[in-house]
């Protein structure tokens, strides 16, 4: 799994503590990057899991350019969130887009509100908790391109449901910083090749990269809009109080 991890930033939510009392069940919740380019032997690592369902958060473009492996016994079920992946090719498209945002010095601050406020993207994570509670404790994997900006605001809607601190939820989404280290290397160097502009490299980097201030302005406007966190998962997301009390009981330990 150390390979993964490094390659597609393929990891469990497992041993967190919660406030409710115990830790996050190992095994049960995944969390990762595309998996298109799984190697014969990661594909029956996952197979082994024994997954309910693989969420795709990803864009209808993105899954049928580089589809998910076929896995006997597990859903696949595709509900692309807000946004999509940064190439080569679109990536003038997407400077114009920031420089007219004024979004230079900090591109995903937006992305991330718009998370919680976007109809496509609240209807996207609503459906990502019902499919979960559908579960019914059964072991799960969400996934986006780099497993950090869609999926990585998944995981802090699973955490917040299982009321782990949010400074453990910062902490897990942290990780992508060194689990996407040499993927986004690979990036950077295509980038240089193809942009001589220095601020726009600077903006590249900053899109391929995670900041805690980008996770954090989900959260603020999850509290912005919706008064706490909480109010979000019940009014943003459908979930009720009893409905969180089912999770925590198949999902904590």
């Amino acid at each position: 799994m150390d390979d993964l991890m490094r390659r597609v930033n393929f990891r469990g939510l497992g041993g967190y503590p919660s406030a409710a009392g115990g830790r996050v069940k190992s095994n049960k919740l995944f969390r990762s990057g595309e998996l298109s380019d799984l190697k014969p032997e990661d594909v029956e690592y996952v197979q082994s899991l024994g997954l309910s369902f693989i969420c795709d958060l990803r864009s209808e473009g993105e899954q049928q350019a580089k589809p998910n492996p076929v896995l006997a016994g597990v859903k696949n079920m595709s509900n692309p969130a807000m946004g999509g992946a940064v190439n080569m090719q679109n990536l003038s498209d997407v400077f114009k887009t920031m420089a007219a945002n004024g979004q230079g010095g900090a591109p995903l601050l937006e992305a991330y509100k718009k998370f919680v406020t976007d109809p496509q993207s609240r209807q996207a994570y609503r459906t990502f908790v019902r499919s979960l509670l559908e579960a019914e404790g059964r072991p799960v994997l969400w996934h986006c391109t780099a497993g950090k900006d869609r999926t990585g605001f998944a995981a802090a809607i699973v955490l917040l449901l299982l009321e782990v601190p949010i400074g453990t939820i910062m902490e897990d989404y942290m990780k992508t910083a060194a689990y996407r280290q040499e993927a986004n290397e690979k990036l950077m160097a295509k980038a240089r090749e193809a942009i001589q502009n220095e601020e726009q490299l600077t903006w590249v980097r900053a899109l391929l990269g995670v900041k805690p201030e980008y996770l954090l302005a989900s959260l603020e406007e999850m509290r912005r809009v919706y008064g706490s966190t909480d109010n979000y998962i019940v009014e943003g997301l459908g979930i009720s109080d009893e409905e969180c009390k089912l999770l925590q009981e198949w999902y904590l330990e």
